[in-house]
C-alpha cells in the first residue's frame, strides 16, 4: 500500500435509513408472528423480539396492537388481496378457463400470505380498530363483485355468479390455511367456475324458503342450554380470545365459579357448547336435502347460499369462521378444523364474503348454478 493512499470508510446510515429499515423488520415480524401463532397470540413483544428491536421502538411506530395490525396490512396485505380479486373475477366474468387457473394458482402460492389474509380479516370482524382500516378495506374490494373494472354495474346474474366464485377462492384460503397441500382446482371446477356468469334464462326460485338451520336440538338440560348459548353468543360478539369465562358466565346469569366447576378450561367449555348445538356446514346442507330432493339440486344449492346469506345469520357467519379459524392453534378444538375439509370449505367461504360483501341474498344463484351444470 503506498503512502498516498487512502481508505474508503463506508457511509454511515442515515437515520431515514434506520428508520425505514427498522418499519421493513417490524413488518416482516408481524407478518411471520401472525402466521406461525395467529393474530390472537401475536404479541408486540414477541413482534420486537423478532425484529431485533425494543418493544419501545415498536410502540414508537403504533399505539397498540390493533393499529400496528392495521398499518401492516395497508403495507403488505391490502394491495395483494385487491389485485388477486380483480384476477379471479376478471377472468371469470370471461369464461376464460385457463386465466381463471392462473388466478387461482396466484391466489394460493403465497402461503404467508394466506395466512395474514385470513387471520386479520376475521379478527377484524371482532376488533372495532382493526375494522376501520381491515374491515372497510375488505367492504371497498367485494365492491368489485357488483361493478366491472371501469366501474359500471353488472347484471344481477353475474353478480351471482361473482359471490359464488369469490366464495369459492375465500373458502379455499380458509381450508390452506388448515392444509397448505389441499389439491389445486380440477380442470372441470374451472370449467365449472369459469361457466357462471354466462347469460341464461332465468331459472325460476320456489315462493317458499326454508330457513338455513344453524342450530340443532338437543337433548340437555335447560342450564346446560342456557351455558352452551351463552357460550356461542359471546363468541360470535366477540371472538375466541375475549370471549373470557367472565363474560360467558354473566351471558348465562351464572357465577364464574361454578362455570368453572362445570369446566377444566375455557376450551373444553367451547368443544361441548359446539357438539352439543351448533351444526357444521356439512350438517347444515344435509339437513337442506329435501329442499333439493324436491326442486332439483341446482335449485335446492341456489336457496341454500341465499338463505345463509340473509341479514339476520350475519352473526352466525362470524361465529362459524371464527371457529373454523381457532382450530388450527388450540388443541383441544383442532377438531373445528374438519369445518373447512372438503367441498365444505365454499359454505365457509360464502359466510365470510357475506361478512364483508353487503346484502347478497336476493341474487339470483339459480342463474349461475344453471349455467356451470352444462359444462358437466
Amino acid at each position: 500500500m503506498s503512502a498516498t493512499s487512502t481508505t474508503v470508510r463506508p457511509r454511515r446510515r442515515s437515520r431515514a435509513d434506520i428508520v425505514r429499515a427498522n418499519d421493513a423488520a417490524v413488518r416482516t415480524a408481524v407478518i411471520h408472528c401472525v402466521a406461525e401463532v395467529g393474530w390472537d397470540a401475536m404479541t408486540l413483544s414477541g413482534v420486537a423480539k423478532r425484529a431485533g428491536l425494543t418493544v419501545g421502538a415498536v410502540y414508537n411506530r403504533a399505539e397498540s396492537k390493533s393499529e400496528l395490525g392495521n398499518i401492516v396490512w395497508s403495507d403488505a396485505i391490502r394491495q395483494p388481496l385487491t389485485d388477486g380479486v380483480n384476477r379471479i373475477l376478471s377472468a371469470a366474468e370471461a369464461g376464460d378457463a385457463a386465466a381463471l387457473s392462473s388466478a387461482f394458482d396466484l391466489w394460493e402460492n403465497d402461503e404467508i400470505l394466506i395466512a395474514n389474509t385470513v387471520e386479520f380479516l376475521i379478527a377484524s370482524l371482532f376488533d372495532d380498530e382493526l375494522d376501520e382500516v381491515v374491515g372497510a378495506d375488505m367492504r371497498s374490494i367485494l365492491q368489485r363483485l357488483r361493478v366491472d373494472p371501469d366501474g359500471s354495474p353488472l347484471p344481477a346474474h353475474v353478480v351471482a355468479a361473482n359471490t359464488l366464485n369469490m366464495s369459492m377462492a375465500f373458502g379455499r384460503l380458509l381450508a390452506r390455511r388448515s392444509n397448505p397441500d389441499m389439491p389445486a382446482l380440477t380442470d372441470a371446477q374451472l370449467a365449472v367456475s369459469a361457466a357462471f356468469a354466462a347469460a341464461r334464462s332465468p331459472e325460476p326460485r320456489p315462493a317458499h324458503q326454508p330457513p338455513v338451520e344453524f342450530y340443532r336440538d338437543a337433548e340437555i338440560s335447560p342450564e346446560q342450554q342456557q351455558i352452551d348459548t351463552a357460550t356461542l353468543q359471546v363468541i360470535a360478539r366477540v371472538g375466541y380470545r375475549r370471549a373470557t369465562i367472565a363474560r360467558i358466565a354473566r351471558a348465562a346469569g351464572l357465577t364464574t365459579g361454578s362455570l368453572f366447576s362445570h369446566y377444566d378450561s375455557k376450551a373444553q367449555l367451547v368443544s361441548e357448547a359446539v357438539a352439543a348445538l351448533l351444526r357444521t356446514p356439512a350438517e347444515m346442507w344435509d339437513a337442506y336435502s329435501p329442499v333439493a330432493e324436491e326442486h332439483g339440486p341446482l335449485i335446492g344449492r341456489a336457496m341454500w347460499v341465499a338463505d345463509v346469506l340473509r341479514p339476520e345469520n350475519a352473526r352466525n357467519w362470524a361465529l362459524d369462521v371464527e371457529l373454523a379459524r381457532i382450530g388450527r392453534f388450540v388443541p383441544e378444538l383442532s377438531g373445528l378444523q374438519a369445518q373447512v375439509e372438503g367441498h365444505h370449505h365454499t359454505n365457509l367461504g360464502v359466510m365470510l364474503v357475506g361478512c364483508f360483501g353487503g346484502d347478497l341474498h336476493d341474487l339470483p344463484f339459480e342463474d349461475p348454478f344453471s349455467a356451470g351444470s352444462t359444462t358437466r
